[in-house]
């Protein structure tokens, strides 16, 4: 489950708390959830740095959201609690099967390897996209392409009724 955090949120001394008590209370595995914070929020500001480093040393999984879009400093990314990049749309945008197009999406792949991050293209709209994406090495992206976003009562229709068991190693964790 990916959840996006506010800079408001990572400003809160209380957030990494509560965050791990809901995941407590509620029995979640910290593992299957990613908490999405924007570079802006995190690069350049120690203080914001704090609470996603308490809540990766507790297994979540923290993901960079719209990478290369803010003020990037490679210095700090090396340093950061992140665990994934997320491509931002602006660079999928610009795939056009050159290599000029594909140049900054190419790049922050390659860094994510690097860095032994997952990387993740963000706004993929077309066939063309997707396929130019796995060509340059990406196997994770999220867009229109794939789905539009659905309500709750349209992700149950899409669930298997009743037997859910498959799921629950996977969403809960080992323990259940």
């Amino acid at each position: 489950m990916n959840v996006n955090v506010s800079p408001r949120q990572l400003d809160d001394d209380g957030f990494a708390t509560q965050v791990l008590r809901i995941l407590e209370r509620t029995g979640f595995f910290p593992g299957n959830l990613v908490l999405e914070v924007t570079e802006g929020a995190v690069i350049g500001d120690r203080t914001c740095v704090a609470q996603p480093a308490v809540l990766s040393n507790a297994g979540i999984r923290i993901a960079l959201d719209d990478f290369g879009t803010g003020y990037s400093s490679l210095r700090y990314l090396a340093r950061l609690p992140v665990d994934v990049l997320k491509l931002d749309r602006l660079f999928v945008a610009e795939l056009d099967g050159t290599s000029r197009g594909g140049a900054v999406a190419q790049a922050v792949l390659r860094l994510g390897q690097i860095l032994h991050l997952d990387t993740v293209a963000e706004g993929v709209e077309s066939e063309a996209q997707a396929r130019e994406l796995t060509l340059l090495g990406c196997h994770k992206a999220q867009g229109f392409h794939f789905a539009r976003p659905v309500t709750a009562l349209e992700l149950q229709r899409w669930l298997p009724a009743g037997d859910l068991s498959r799921y629950e190693a996977e969403v809960w964790g080992p323990e259940v």
